[in-house]
Protein backbone atom coordinates (compact mmCIF):
# COMPACT_ATOMS: atom_id res chain seq x y z
CA UNK A 1 0.00 0.00 0.00
CA UNK A 2 3.01 2.39 1.18
CA UNK A 3 4.70 1.61 -2.20
CA UNK A 4 1.53 2.05 -4.27
CA UNK A 5 0.79 5.77 -2.91
CA UNK A 6 3.89 6.48 -3.45
CA UNK A 7 3.83 5.43 -7.36
CA UNK A 8 -0.09 7.61 -7.38
CA UNK A 9 1.77 10.31 -5.92
CA UNK A 10 5.39 10.75 -7.53
CA UNK A 11 3.72 10.04 -11.22
CA UNK A 12 1.41 13.40 -10.49
CA UNK A 13 1.01 15.55 -13.09
CA UNK A 14 3.07 19.00 -13.78
CA UNK A 15 0.37 20.88 -13.61
CA UNK A 16 -1.00 19.69 -9.95
CA UNK A 17 2.25 20.54 -8.63
CA UNK A 18 2.02 23.81 -9.98
CA UNK A 19 -1.46 24.21 -8.28
CA UNK A 20 0.27 23.36 -5.24
CA UNK A 21 3.11 25.63 -5.62
CA UNK A 22 0.50 28.13 -6.44
CA UNK A 23 -1.84 27.53 -3.36
CA UNK A 24 1.22 28.01 -1.20
CA UNK A 25 1.93 31.34 -2.90
CA UNK A 26 -1.18 32.85 -2.45
CA UNK A 27 -1.97 31.64 0.88
CA UNK A 28 1.79 33.19 2.19
CA UNK A 29 1.08 36.00 0.00
CA UNK A 30 -2.52 37.11 1.41
CA UNK A 31 -1.02 36.44 5.18
CA UNK A 32 1.28 38.94 4.22
CA UNK A 33 -1.22 41.47 2.62
CA UNK A 34 -3.77 40.82 5.09
CA UNK A 35 -2.60 39.78 8.52
CA UNK A 36 1.25 40.98 8.65
CA UNK A 37 0.08 44.28 7.69
CA UNK A 38 -2.69 44.45 10.12
CA UNK A 39 0.51 42.98 12.78
CA UNK A 40 2.58 45.79 11.27
CA UNK A 41 0.11 49.04 12.15
CA UNK A 42 -0.71 47.41 15.14
CA UNK A 43 2.67 47.55 16.49
CA UNK A 44 3.52 51.10 14.96
CA UNK A 45 0.77 52.48 16.62
CA UNK A 46 1.35 50.68 20.23
CA UNK A 47 4.54 52.18 19.25
CA UNK A 48 6.27 48.19 19.97
CA UNK A 49 9.90 47.48 19.17
CA UNK A 50 8.45 44.10 17.71
CA UNK A 51 7.43 46.37 14.75
CA UNK A 52 10.63 46.21 12.63
CA UNK A 53 10.86 42.94 13.10
CA UNK A 54 7.37 42.66 11.49
CA UNK A 55 8.24 45.29 9.16
CA UNK A 56 11.08 43.02 7.64
CA UNK A 57 8.82 39.86 7.72
CA UNK A 58 6.58 41.60 5.60
CA UNK A 59 9.50 43.38 3.44
CA UNK A 60 10.58 40.02 2.01
CA UNK A 61 7.49 37.78 1.79
CA UNK A 62 5.41 40.33 0.10
CA UNK A 63 5.26 40.73 -3.50
CA UNK A 64 4.56 44.34 -4.41
CA UNK A 65 4.65 47.82 -2.96
CA UNK A 66 4.88 47.85 0.78
CA UNK A 67 3.36 51.72 1.06
CA UNK A 68 0.31 50.86 -0.25
CA UNK A 69 -0.25 47.63 1.50
CA UNK A 70 0.15 49.58 4.76
CA UNK A 71 -2.54 51.55 3.87
CA UNK A 72 -4.55 49.20 3.33
CA UNK A 73 -3.42 47.61 6.39
CA UNK A 74 -4.98 50.60 8.51
CA UNK A 75 -7.94 50.61 6.48
CA UNK A 76 -8.34 46.80 7.65
CA UNK A 77 -8.31 47.86 11.23
CA UNK A 78 -10.35 50.56 10.75
CA UNK A 79 -13.21 48.55 8.58
CA UNK A 80 -12.72 44.79 10.04
CA UNK A 81 -15.90 43.87 8.25
CA UNK A 82 -14.28 44.94 4.90
CA UNK A 83 -15.77 41.76 1.77
CA UNK A 84 -13.17 42.38 -0.11
CA UNK A 85 -10.08 40.20 0.31
CA UNK A 86 -6.67 41.12 -0.69
CA UNK A 87 -5.58 41.27 -4.40
CA UNK A 88 -2.94 38.61 -4.93
CA UNK A 89 -1.00 38.57 -8.11
CA UNK A 90 -1.78 35.95 -10.63
CA UNK A 91 1.23 34.75 -12.11
CA UNK A 92 5.05 33.92 -10.98
CA UNK A 93 7.60 32.11 -12.66
CA UNK A 94 9.04 30.59 -9.41
CA UNK A 95 7.12 29.44 -6.00
CA UNK A 96 7.61 30.97 -3.26
CA UNK A 97 11.41 29.90 -1.65
CA UNK A 98 11.72 27.72 1.46
CA UNK A 99 14.05 30.45 2.96
CA UNK A 100 11.10 32.65 2.74
CA UNK A 101 8.90 30.25 4.76
CA UNK A 102 11.88 29.38 7.13
CA UNK A 103 12.45 33.34 8.05
CA UNK A 104 8.82 34.47 8.56
CA UNK A 105 8.00 31.54 10.58
CA UNK A 106 11.45 31.88 12.65
CA UNK A 107 10.72 35.75 12.99
CA UNK A 108 7.10 35.64 13.81
CA UNK A 109 7.91 32.61 16.30
CA UNK A 110 10.21 34.86 17.67
CA UNK A 111 7.73 38.35 18.13
CA UNK A 112 4.60 36.12 18.84
CA UNK A 113 5.74 33.03 21.48
CA UNK A 114 4.71 33.42 24.72
CA UNK A 115 8.37 33.63 26.22
CA UNK A 116 9.15 36.97 24.08
CA UNK A 117 9.78 39.91 25.82
CA UNK A 118 6.70 41.56 24.70
CA UNK A 119 4.38 39.11 25.40
CA UNK A 120 4.80 38.35 28.56
CA UNK A 121 2.70 41.28 29.93
CA UNK A 122 1.84 42.29 33.76
CA UNK A 123 -0.36 44.15 35.87
CA UNK A 124 0.74 47.60 34.33
CA UNK A 125 2.19 46.36 31.11
CA UNK A 126 -0.21 45.73 28.03
CA UNK A 127 1.39 42.91 25.69
CA UNK A 128 1.91 43.28 21.95
CA UNK A 129 0.14 42.05 20.61
CA UNK A 130 -3.86 41.38 21.46
CA UNK A 131 -4.82 37.68 21.47
CA UNK A 132 -7.14 37.45 18.58
CA UNK A 133 -3.66 38.68 16.41
CA UNK A 134 -1.43 35.82 18.06
CA UNK A 135 -4.38 33.22 17.17
CA UNK A 136 -4.08 34.47 13.50
CA UNK A 137 0.26 34.65 13.66
CA UNK A 138 -0.57 30.85 15.54
CA UNK A 139 -2.81 29.51 12.72
CA UNK A 140 -0.45 30.36 9.77
CA UNK A 141 2.32 28.95 11.86
CA UNK A 142 0.65 25.82 11.67
CA UNK A 143 -0.04 25.32 8.06
CA UNK A 144 3.25 27.02 6.88
CA UNK A 145 4.56 24.22 9.20
CA UNK A 146 3.85 21.60 5.95
CA UNK A 147 4.58 24.70 3.16
CA UNK A 148 8.58 22.88 2.42
CA UNK A 149 7.25 19.48 2.17
CA UNK A 150 4.17 20.85 -0.52
CA UNK A 151 6.87 22.61 -2.44
CA UNK A 152 8.82 19.30 -2.91
CA UNK A 153 6.22 16.64 -2.84
CA UNK A 154 7.76 14.38 -4.61
CA UNK A 155 11.52 14.16 -2.36
CA UNK A 156 8.86 14.07 0.47
CA UNK A 157 7.00 11.39 -0.81
CA UNK A 158 10.24 9.72 -1.45
CA UNK A 159 11.61 10.27 2.04
CA UNK A 160 8.21 8.60 3.79
CA UNK A 161 8.36 5.55 1.52
CA UNK A 162 11.93 4.78 1.75
CA UNK A 163 11.64 1.54 4.50
CA UNK A 164 15.66 0.84 4.57
CA UNK A 165 15.64 2.10 8.08
CA UNK A 166 13.62 -0.86 9.00
CA UNK A 167 16.64 -2.81 7.85
CA UNK A 168 20.08 -0.88 8.63
CA UNK A 169 21.28 -2.62 12.30
CA UNK A 170 24.87 -1.62 12.39
CA UNK A 171 24.46 0.16 15.40
CA UNK A 172 22.76 -3.03 17.02
CA UNK A 173 25.64 -4.87 15.75
CA UNK A 174 28.27 -2.17 17.17
CA UNK A 175 26.34 -3.31 20.19
CA UNK A 176 26.26 -6.55 20.22
CA UNK A 177 30.13 -7.08 18.62
CA UNK A 178 28.92 -9.15 15.89
CA UNK A 179 29.87 -9.22 12.40
CA UNK A 180 26.70 -9.97 11.13
CA UNK A 181 23.13 -11.49 12.27
CA UNK A 182 21.33 -14.26 10.94
CA UNK A 183 18.29 -14.04 8.61
CA UNK A 184 15.94 -15.41 11.05
CA UNK A 185 16.92 -11.53 12.78
CA UNK A 186 16.81 -9.71 9.64
CA UNK A 187 12.99 -7.56 9.96
CA UNK A 188 12.10 -8.54 6.12
CA UNK A 189 12.92 -12.23 6.75
CA UNK A 190 10.85 -11.95 9.89
CA UNK A 191 7.81 -10.53 8.45
CA UNK A 192 7.83 -12.85 5.12
CA UNK A 193 8.14 -16.38 7.53
CA UNK A 194 5.15 -14.81 9.23
CA UNK A 195 3.18 -14.59 6.31
CA UNK A 196 3.91 -18.55 5.06
CA UNK A 197 3.30 -19.94 8.45
CA UNK A 198 0.10 -17.77 9.34
CA UNK A 199 -1.60 -19.67 6.77
CA UNK A 200 -4.01 -16.64 6.09
CA UNK A 201 -5.23 -16.04 2.52
CA UNK A 202 -5.49 -12.87 2.59
CA UNK A 203 -1.91 -12.13 3.97
CA UNK A 204 -0.55 -15.00 1.31
CA UNK A 205 -1.07 -12.69 -1.81
CA UNK A 206 1.60 -9.82 -0.16
CA UNK A 207 4.26 -12.25 0.58
CA UNK A 208 6.79 -10.59 -1.89
CA UNK A 209 5.91 -7.34 -0.46
CA UNK A 210 8.61 -7.16 2.90
CA UNK A 211 11.39 -7.52 -0.13
CA UNK A 212 10.85 -3.85 -1.02
CA UNK A 213 12.79 -3.05 2.49
CA UNK A 214 16.08 -4.55 0.67
CA UNK A 215 14.90 -2.56 -2.17
CA UNK A 216 15.07 0.51 -0.41
CA UNK A 217 18.12 -0.36 2.18
CA UNK A 218 20.04 -0.74 -1.57
CA UNK A 219 19.46 2.26 -2.88
CA UNK A 220 20.17 4.15 0.01
CA UNK A 221 23.48 2.12 -0.10
CA UNK A 222 24.31 2.59 -3.12
CA UNK A 223 23.11 6.79 -3.97
CA UNK A 224 23.41 8.06 -0.56
CA UNK A 225 25.80 6.41 1.62
CA UNK A 226 27.81 4.73 -1.28
CA UNK A 227 29.21 2.20 0.42
CA UNK A 228 30.09 -1.35 -1.61
CA UNK A 229 30.37 -3.26 1.45
CA UNK A 230 27.08 -3.14 3.07
CA UNK A 231 25.11 -3.42 -0.66
CA UNK A 232 27.58 -6.83 -0.81
CA UNK A 233 25.83 -7.61 2.29
CA UNK A 234 22.51 -6.53 1.31
CA UNK A 235 22.85 -9.00 -1.95
CA UNK A 236 24.42 -11.78 0.10
CA UNK A 237 20.92 -12.17 2.47
CA UNK A 238 18.48 -11.20 -0.25
CA UNK A 239 20.14 -14.61 -1.90
CA UNK A 240 19.60 -16.45 0.60
CA UNK A 241 16.06 -15.08 2.09
CA UNK A 242 14.83 -15.44 -1.55
CA UNK A 243 16.29 -19.40 -2.22
CA UNK A 244 14.62 -19.92 1.64
CA UNK A 245 11.40 -18.32 0.53
CA UNK A 246 11.07 -20.13 -3.02
CA UNK A 247 11.86 -23.39 -1.25
CA UNK A 248 9.43 -23.03 1.10
CA UNK A 249 6.42 -21.37 -0.53
CA UNK A 250 7.05 -24.39 -3.66
CA UNK A 251 6.34 -26.91 -1.14
CA UNK A 252 3.32 -25.14 0.41
CA UNK A 253 1.84 -24.32 -2.83
CA UNK A 254 2.46 -28.08 -3.66
CA UNK A 255 0.39 -29.63 -0.93
CA UNK A 256 -2.28 -27.44 -1.02
CA UNK A 257 -3.15 -27.98 -4.84
CA UNK A 258 -2.06 -31.76 -3.86
CA UNK A 259 -4.83 -31.37 -1.22
CA UNK A 260 -7.17 -29.98 -3.90
CA UNK A 261 -6.48 -32.81 -6.43
CA UNK A 262 -7.20 -35.30 -3.50
CA UNK A 263 -10.69 -33.13 -2.67
CA UNK A 264 -11.49 -33.61 -6.34
CA UNK A 265 -11.48 -36.96 -6.25
CA UNK A 266 -13.17 -37.89 -3.49
CA UNK A 267 -16.85 -39.57 -3.55
CA UNK A 268 -19.50 -36.75 -2.82
CA UNK A 269 -20.57 -38.36 0.10
CA UNK A 270 -17.10 -37.88 1.72
CA UNK A 271 -16.90 -34.39 0.52
CA UNK A 272 -19.28 -33.50 2.69
CA UNK A 273 -17.94 -35.45 5.61
CA UNK A 274 -14.53 -34.01 5.43
CA UNK A 275 -16.56 -30.52 4.92
CA UNK A 276 -17.96 -30.78 8.51
CA UNK A 277 -14.80 -31.95 9.92
CA UNK A 278 -12.89 -28.47 8.96
CA UNK A 279 -15.58 -26.49 9.65
CA UNK A 280 -16.28 -27.95 13.18
CA UNK A 281 -16.17 -25.08 15.67
CA UNK A 282 -13.68 -26.81 17.65
CA UNK A 283 -10.73 -26.85 14.78
CA UNK A 284 -8.58 -24.06 15.31
CA UNK A 285 -6.37 -24.17 12.28
CA UNK A 286 -8.70 -23.54 8.95
CA UNK A 287 -8.06 -24.08 5.41
CA UNK A 288 -6.93 -21.91 2.72
CA UNK A 289 -9.25 -21.38 -0.19
CA UNK A 290 -8.39 -22.94 -3.89
CA UNK A 291 -7.44 -19.67 -5.16
CA UNK A 292 -5.15 -18.83 -2.71
CA UNK A 293 -1.91 -19.03 -4.07
CA UNK A 294 -3.44 -17.83 -7.94
CA UNK A 295 -1.69 -14.47 -7.51
CA UNK A 296 1.88 -15.55 -6.03
CA UNK A 297 1.92 -17.77 -9.20
CA UNK A 298 1.04 -15.34 -12.09
CA UNK A 299 3.61 -13.02 -10.67
CA UNK A 300 6.47 -12.54 -13.65
CA UNK A 301 7.74 -9.29 -12.98
CA UNK A 302 9.21 -8.90 -9.64
CA UNK A 303 11.58 -6.12 -9.59
CA UNK A 304 14.85 -7.40 -6.68
CA UNK A 305 17.91 -5.29 -6.44
CA UNK A 306 17.17 -3.95 -9.44
CA UNK A 307 16.50 -7.73 -11.37
CA UNK A 308 13.40 -8.64 -12.91
CA UNK A 309 12.19 -12.07 -11.14
CA UNK A 310 9.62 -14.87 -12.78
CA UNK A 311 8.53 -16.34 -10.11
CA UNK A 312 6.05 -18.42 -12.06
CA UNK A 313 9.20 -19.81 -13.93
CA UNK A 314 11.07 -20.29 -10.79
CA UNK A 315 8.01 -21.96 -8.89
CA UNK A 316 7.35 -24.16 -11.95
CA UNK A 317 10.86 -25.80 -12.04
CA UNK A 318 9.87 -26.59 -7.99
CA UNK A 319 6.88 -28.08 -9.28
CA UNK A 320 8.45 -30.47 -11.90
CA UNK A 321 10.90 -31.59 -9.15
CA UNK A 322 8.18 -32.31 -6.56
CA UNK A 323 5.97 -33.93 -9.08
CA UNK A 324 8.47 -36.41 -10.13
CA UNK A 325 9.12 -37.13 -6.64
CA UNK A 326 5.21 -37.25 -6.32
CA UNK A 327 5.09 -39.87 -9.08
CA UNK A 328 8.04 -41.57 -7.87
CA UNK A 329 6.17 -42.26 -4.65
CA UNK A 330 2.90 -43.24 -6.35
CA UNK A 331 5.04 -45.99 -8.02
CA UNK A 332 7.16 -47.27 -5.37
CA UNK A 333 3.53 -47.46 -3.25
CA UNK A 334 1.93 -49.54 -6.37
CA UNK A 335 5.01 -51.98 -6.09
CA UNK A 336 4.10 -52.59 -2.59
CA UNK A 337 -0.53 -52.15 -2.86
CA UNK A 338 -1.94 -50.29 -6.10
CA UNK A 339 -1.66 -47.39 -8.22
CA UNK A 340 -5.15 -45.48 -7.19
CA UNK A 341 -2.32 -43.02 -5.61
CA UNK A 342 -1.01 -42.17 -9.18
CA UNK A 343 -4.43 -40.94 -10.28
CA UNK A 344 -3.93 -37.90 -7.67
CA UNK A 345 -0.71 -36.53 -9.17
CA UNK A 346 -2.19 -35.96 -12.22
CA UNK A 347 -4.99 -34.06 -11.09
CA UNK A 348 -1.91 -32.00 -9.25
CA UNK A 349 -0.12 -31.66 -12.60
CA UNK A 350 -3.49 -30.47 -14.03
CA UNK A 351 -4.43 -27.45 -11.59
CA UNK A 352 -0.87 -26.33 -11.33
CA UNK A 353 -0.87 -26.45 -15.10
CA UNK A 354 -3.02 -23.33 -15.35
CA UNK A 355 -0.24 -21.09 -13.81
CA UNK A 356 2.62 -23.12 -14.55
CA UNK A 357 4.98 -24.23 -17.54
CA UNK A 358 5.25 -27.87 -16.25
CA UNK A 359 6.70 -30.83 -18.20
CA UNK A 360 4.13 -33.31 -19.76
CA UNK A 361 2.75 -35.40 -17.05
CA UNK A 362 3.72 -38.56 -19.31
CA UNK A 363 6.47 -37.63 -20.13
CA UNK A 364 7.20 -37.64 -16.08
CA UNK A 365 5.88 -40.65 -15.51
CA UNK A 366 7.43 -42.49 -17.98
CA UNK A 367 10.49 -40.82 -16.50
CA UNK A 368 9.78 -42.11 -13.23
CA UNK A 369 8.65 -45.05 -14.45
CA UNK A 370 12.37 -45.86 -15.90
CA UNK A 371 11.09 -46.70 -19.42
CA UNK A 372 12.42 -44.27 -21.54
CA UNK A 373 15.55 -45.90 -21.79
CA UNK A 374 16.04 -47.52 -25.04
CA UNK A 375 17.52 -50.46 -22.78
CA UNK A 376 14.76 -50.81 -20.68
CA UNK A 377 12.28 -53.48 -22.07
CA UNK A 378 9.78 -52.69 -19.26
CA UNK A 379 8.94 -50.05 -16.85
CA UNK A 380 8.78 -49.92 -12.88
CA UNK A 381 4.87 -50.26 -13.05
CA UNK A 382 4.73 -53.36 -15.99
CA UNK A 383 7.59 -55.52 -14.57
CA UNK A 384 5.50 -55.26 -11.36
CA UNK A 385 1.98 -55.76 -12.45
CA UNK A 386 3.32 -58.64 -14.28
CA UNK A 387 4.90 -60.24 -11.26
CA UNK A 388 1.59 -59.77 -9.47
CA UNK A 389 -0.08 -61.50 -11.96
CA UNK A 390 2.55 -64.42 -12.46
CA UNK A 391 2.79 -64.55 -8.59
CA UNK A 392 -0.39 -63.62 -6.81
CA UNK A 393 -2.98 -63.28 -8.82
CA UNK A 394 -3.27 -66.67 -10.98
CA UNK A 395 -2.03 -68.60 -8.24
CA UNK A 396 -5.19 -67.79 -5.72
CA UNK A 397 -7.85 -66.67 -8.34
CA UNK A 398 -7.29 -69.51 -10.91
CA UNK A 399 -10.63 -71.82 -9.64
CA UNK A 400 -10.32 -74.23 -11.80
CA UNK A 401 -6.58 -76.40 -11.19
Amino acid sequence: MIKNLSGLLSGLDRKILEAIDRHVYVETQTFAKSNVAEFYVHAVKKKRPAAAIVKHVRDFMLDGPFEEEVSKGAKKEKDAKSPTSPDVPKSRVDPISLSQIHFARAFLDSVFNEKAKGMKGGLMKEKDFKDSLVAEMQAFYAKSYFYPYMLDLKATVSRCSDLSDLWFKEFYLELTKQVQFPINMSLPWILTEYILESNDAEMIEYLFYPFDIYNDAANRTLYTLKSKFIYDEIVAEVNLCFDQLIFKISHSIFLHFKKAASWINLSPDLKVEVDELLNHPSRTAKEMPFDSYDRILSQKGFQLLGRSLNISELLSQMMNQYLRKSIDMAIARYEGSDITYIIHSRTTHALLSRFCTLDRFDDMVAEMDESVSPLAANGRILTHSMAEIVNDFVPNFCYNS
